[in-house]
């Protein structure tokens, strides 16, 4: 979803757009590549390099925007001269390598001197100082050494709203009214298991509604848990199935308080909802503050300090209509000032001015063709 907002922007500026990918099975994702007529290609076998060229032609630069370390050097191997590429940084899994074979340690030194010479040629933008400061803590890469560094903020498309429906959410809230949207995919989104289990035991004198979005993988773990827990009689927990984003904003006109992490924060915040921002990869449920400018980012991740939510979640009710109505207006500019998607996406371009069309340097190429030969030995191990 957020490579086509980008995409969109640059249709929109007669760019010409294309999407090299090997599956999609969101089929609403299909629906908008539909939608904007996207010219699609896919690549059957992603290590023939013939395959990849044919979706990569065009005339003067062509801009290759990637989302994983494996799709850069593939793409810089090619040694095209017209081809910029570069990452874009916003999750752990991007970088780190799978310690799944008796190679990874050799995979993990060749990925080392690599990734210090993509930075330094400016190929990574990272979504926040959070995902610079992961990767380069794993590589062990200090400050010093890694240059060229660009930050562009995820982006969303803004709705018009207005502060009167700010001021109208604040003084007709009644019940607490939680929303929660993720996948069920666990341990990265087991914040929502946490959240269950908090409310099991939350104590409080005032009703609580709270409505979980999520499907995926792990949506019937997520309905047996909430079978299996015994909520007080004042909170009622429901279980929605997969939503359409474009049924997004009735979800959002009933909530008064929104918890999770990533974008689906940004889509709750843009309607002046306060949002509590939580840790991913965890079965409990830990954050600390409400999104803002004093604290934009759309995952917690700083270590210490790591509380339930409990505080938040009753502070909400604690505060008085003006003190709700101020908070729903800072969340609001905080997306409208850091995460405008029309902004954000020209911040890309950018960045990629400042790329050198050139072939990947020698560090990237070995690293490439280190990984290529794990994967042919792969290979060989099942034809046996």
């Amino acid at each position: 979803m957020l490579a086509l907002r980008w995409a969109e922007q640059y249709i929109h500026r007669e760019y010409s757009v294309r999407i090299i990918y090997q599956e999609i099975n969101d089929d609403f994702v299909c629906e908008e590549i539909e939608r904007l007529k996207i010219e699609c290609i896919k690549v059957n076998d992603w290590w023939n390099e013939e395959e990849w060229r044919r979706g990569l032609y065009g005339a003067g630069s062509v801009y290759v925007l990637v989302f994983s370390l494996n799709d850069y050097f593939r793409i810089a191997a090619l040694k095209t001269g017209n081809i910029k590429v570069a990452m874009y940084l916003w999750d752990d899994y991007q970088y780190k390598i799978k310690e799944d074979d008796k190679l990874s340690h050799l995979n993990y030194v060749f990925t080392h001197f690599s990734i210090k010479s993509i930075f330094n040629v400016g190929g990574i933008i990272t979504a926040d100082h959070n995902y610079l400061r992961g990767a380069t803590d794993y590589y062990k890469l200090s400050a010093r050494s890694v240059k060229n560094i660009h930050n562009v903020n995820i982006g969303i498309d803004i709705v018009d709203v207005t502060e009167a429906s700010i001021l109208e959410r604040a003084i007709n809230r009644g019940e607490l009214k939680i929303v929660s949207i993720a996948r069920a995919e666990f341990p990265f989104k087991g914040y929502l298991i946490g959240l269950l289990d908090l409310l099991e035991t939350f104590k409080a004198d005032y009703r609580i509604k709270v409505s979980i979005i999520s499907y995926g993988s792990g949506v019937q773990r997520l309905e047996d848990h909430i079978k299996e827990k015994e909520f007080p009689e004042n909170i009622e927990v429901q279980l929605y199935g997969k939503t359409e984003y474009t049924k997004l904003k009735e979800v959002f006109s009933d909530c008064t308080l929104y918890i999770g992490m990533g974008t689906s924060v940004l889509d709750a915040a843009q309607y002046g909802i306060p949002c509590i921002v939580v840790k991913p990869w965890t079965m409990r449920i830990i954050g600390r503050d409400f999104f803002s400018h004093e604290h934009p980012q759309l995952g917690f991740y700083d270590k210490g300090d790591e509380n339930d939510v409990s505080a938040q979640i009753s502070a909400v009710m604690d505060m008085t209509d003006d003190e709700y109505f101020s908070l729903g207006k800072q969340t609001r500019r905080t997306v409208l000032d850091l995460y405008d998607n029309t902004s954000n996406a020209w911040k890309i371009m950018d960045a990629f001015a400042s790329i050198p069309e050139r072939g990947s340097s020698r560090a990237v190429n070995v690293s490439y063709q280190f990984r290529k030969c794990m994967h042919a030995k792969k290979m060989k191990i099942k034809e046996k």
